[in-house]
This record gives C-alpha cells, sequence and structure tokens, in this order.
C-alpha cells in the first residue's frame, strides 16, 4: 500500500467514525492529490490504492483490524480485481468510494467498489479476496464466527456473473499452465 499517510489518517478517524454491519456499505471521502495524477488525471494504478484504503476503511469500521490482524494473525489476500473506467477524475477533485461485500462462497468475498462525484458513477471495481492465517486459507465459517454473525450465502448477482467467469477461467488456465512441462531451456 503506497499511501501511508492515509492509512495513518483512517486509523485515527477509527475514533470518530461509527462502526458497521458486514453487510453495510462504508463511504470513504478522498480527494485528488498532486501525487495521484500524471497527465493531468489520476492515473490508473492510483484507483487500485484507493480500493485499498476503501477496504481497510471498511475493516477498520467493521472491528477486523484487531480481531482478525492483531489477534488471529490474518492477512486478507487480494485474488482477482478489475476495473471499468467510465470518467477521468481530476486534480483536486473529491470523491466518495463506496464498499461493500456483494457476495461469499466457502472461502472467498467479492466487493463491489464505486467511485463517485455529485451522483455521478466514474468508476467501478470488483475485487474476489480471501483470508489466509498460518494453515492456509480461512473459510467463510470461520470468517463469520470471527465477526459473529448469522450467516447464509446467497445467490450471486446477476452483475457478479462475468467477472466470476472471467475469474475462474484465470485460475483454471493458471492450474493447466503450471502442468505443462517447462519449456525453459535448462543449461
Amino acid at each position: 500500500m503506497k499511501l501511508r499517510f492515509r492509512v495513518l489518517y483512517l486509523l485515527l478517524s477509527g475514533f470518530w467514525k461509527k462502526p458497521i454491519g458486514f453487510l453495510e456499505q462504508a463511504t470513504l471521502r478522498l480527494s485528488v492529490l498532486p501525487n495521484d495524477i500524471d497527465i493531468q488525471r489520476m492515473t490508473n494504478d492510483r484507483y487500485f490504492a484507493f480500493m485499498d484504503l476503501g477496504r481497510f476503511d471498511f475493516m477498520r469500521r467493521l472491528g477486523l483490524l484487531r480481531k482478525a490482524f492483531l489477534v488471529k494473525k490474518w492477512v486478507p489476500l487480494i485474488l482477482f480485481q478489475t476495473i471499468h473506467y467510465r470518467y477521468p477524475i481530476g486534480l483536486f477533485q473529491k470523491i466518495e468510494l463506496k464498499t461493500r461485500v456483494l457476495w461469499w462462497d466457502e472461502y472467498d468475498f467479492w466487493i463491489e467498489q464505486v467511485f463517485m462525484r455529485k451522483n455521478r458513477i466514474l468508476a467501478t471495481g470488483y475485487v474476489q479476496g480471501a483470508w489466509f492465517g498460518k494453515k492456509g486459507r480461512i473459510s467463510s465459517t470461520e470468517f463469520f464466527d470471527l465477526i459473529k454473525m448469522e450467516y447464509s450465502t446467497p445467490h450471486p448477482p446477476a452483475n457478479l456473473g462475468p467477472f466470476l467467469d472471467a475469474s475462474r477461467q484465470i485460475v483454471s488456465g493458471a492450474k493447466r499452465k503450471s502442468q505443462e512441462p517447462s519449456s525453459v531451456l535448462q543449461l
């Protein structure tokens, strides 16, 4: 994560921001600074860095920083992410980043993150992530036990279908690739 001062601000702001529930949306207000732009517009990599901040804010407001990171020693890992850009974001513009969980299965969570300005959608990102501990991937059952939430796995929303398909194709392609004999010349 490149934005250390903003992370520090998020940690400190936790004292006056109200906690949220797992299925609630977290809204993070951000300003685009000179180090966020390249040729008058926010750089593509900064969208992903801001999405990291949005998920960090979501986890902090959910109470996961202490429970998951410090007590359990779990870490979140992004498995797949994509973004659809609609409008550019310029220097000194104030934006809102809305983060919410869309769906989950046995191990993974799918998150939607929407960049907005004046009720206009600027970009929409989708993230597939999972929690990992010392023994590997953490099940969603164990995660929900940690946050003390009753749950049942919902059906995935329709807009998540293409994202799920792309993620599965990439994973199956990577598995096939790892099983192929290496074509690297050995000396």
